[in-house]
């Protein structure tokens, strides 16, 4: 008797989902019309992602930038910049990106990267100084330009340790081998943990350092509150083309 009921409610549920399904179109001649249906959501957010990502590099928002403007080689004060920021997805750290972009109002703007390691995001003035508009976002992106580090930078931790102030960073050997050829150190303006601008700073120290000395370098735009360090480089006297 339970099985019989059963059997009666499947039925009936079934046949309720049929007239229901029947109830939504409308019959023309016997025919059912051809709608243009909006495609899925999720079809429209992966076609827009594939146009705002370049490798694994990704487009993720625009705001207003204000403060010292170096995208240009110059070090000029601005405001209400475009600024665009990106997210390295990817497992290789970027040396060198031009990003072209196409604003949603159909606006040609373009942003350089530099200096970007793997799962960090990085907020970049436009390169002309663009101004930003309220609401002004980005339709789609290109790269004219890209290099990858070939091996993955480091700070060299287990070679140099760093005291940092304003103006200054003092490397010291921390090894017990002496270090021959200029150190190069690499740093770059930072947000928390985002890195911002497309500028990458460097300083040296010619000759190199022994087993456990100390020097200093000069850093003019090092400030300990807005600034990190993210690599060095030993730079050999045999050949200081590769390291720019």
């Amino acid at each position: 008797m339970k099985r019989s009921l059963r059997r009666t409610a499947v039925l009936f549920l079934s046949l309720i989902l049929v007239l229901s399904a029947a109830a939504c179109v409308k019959k023309e001649g016997g025919k059912a019309p051809v709608s243009a249906a909006e495609p899925p959501s999720e079809l429209i957010s992966l076609f827009e992602g594939v146009r705002t990502r370049v490798d694994d590099v990704t487009y993720s928002g625009m705001k207003a930038y204000s403060g010292v403007f170096t995208e240009d080689g110059g070090n000029r004060v601005v405001e209400n910049v475009a600024c665009a920021s990106f997210y390295n997805g990817g497992d290789k750290s970027i040396r060198y990106m031009l990003i072209d972009a196409k604003t949603t109002d159909g606006q040609d703007l373009q942003f350089k990267l530099t200096s970007v390691p793997p799962m960090k995001t990085i907020s970049v003035p436009e390169l002309s100084a663009a101004p930003y508009v309220e609401g002004m976002e980005i339709e789609s992106i290109s790269c004219s330009q890209k290099i990858y580090f070939d091996t993955e930078p480091s700070a060299m931790e287990d070679t140099f340790s760093y005291a940092v102030s304003k103006g200054s960073i003092t490397v010291t050997n921390i090894s017990d081998a002496d270090v021959t050829g200029e150190i190069a150190v690499y740093y770059k303006t930072v947000d928390g943990e985002e890195l911002v601008g497309g500028t990458t700073y460097r300083t040296t120290i010619p000759g190199g350092l022994r087993a456990g000395d100390s020097a200093a370098a000069v850093a003019g735009h090092f400030d300990p509150e807005n600034t990190a360090i993210l690599f060095a480089e030993i730079v050999v006297p045999e050949d200081t083309s590769i390291h720019g």
